[in-house]
């Protein structure tokens, strides 16, 4: 991810953006192979992935429609610093010890839970001109975002999870 600074362009923070998805989607890649025993689990977690690489198609698909001149203009320094906090949080998730389900999930709902969807909200409302797929696309979030506080629900209370352990990558 590049570096950011007060000269960062809209080009940049969607090349961010498209890369900040692909990392958590690459976490939950992981996560499908720690707990590949366990095919509903790993199920779950491809799934997610998928999502992530949803997030960063539309994201790709809303920057290409945008004009260079939109792309090369400054974002506020809210944005700039929104996405720096970011990339500092996933380099951090990513150096996280996973060792049973709990630690997964726990680290998958601080993702979810965490800026990553904001910043997308915060993109697609800025940048997507039609009422009806900017609602489309924010609801798949909240779908996706859903999908983590129902885990429990599908997978377990936070013993059960600790009981089933991560292989080794």
């Amino acid at each position: 991810m590049s570096d950011l600074s007060p000269k960062t362009t809209f080009e940049e923070i969607f090349e961010n953006a498209i890369e900040i998805e692909k990392s958590a989607g690459r976490l939950y890649v992981k996560f499908a192979k720690m707990f590949s025993s366990f095919p509903k689990v790993a199920e779950f977690w491809e799934g997610m992935n998928k999502d992530e690489l949803d997030h960063a198609k539309w994201l790709s698909e809303i920057k290409e429609s945008l004009s260079e001149e939109v792309l090369s203009s400054s974002p506020d320094y809210d944005i700039i610093l929104k996405v720096h906090n970011i990339n500092k949080s996933l380099e951090e998730y990513s150096a996280k010890k996973i060792e049973n389900l709990d630690d997964a999930y726990e680290l998958a709902n601080e993702i979810e839970s965490s800026e990553v969807n904001n910043l997308f909200s915060l993109l697609a409302h800025k940048f997507i001109p039609s009422e009806e797929k900017r609602r489309i696309l924010l609801s798949e979030i909240t779908e996706h975002q859903m999908k983590i506080m129902d885990f429990p629900k599908n997978f377990g209370d936070r013993i059960l999870r600790r009981e089933i352990k991560a292989e080794e990558n």
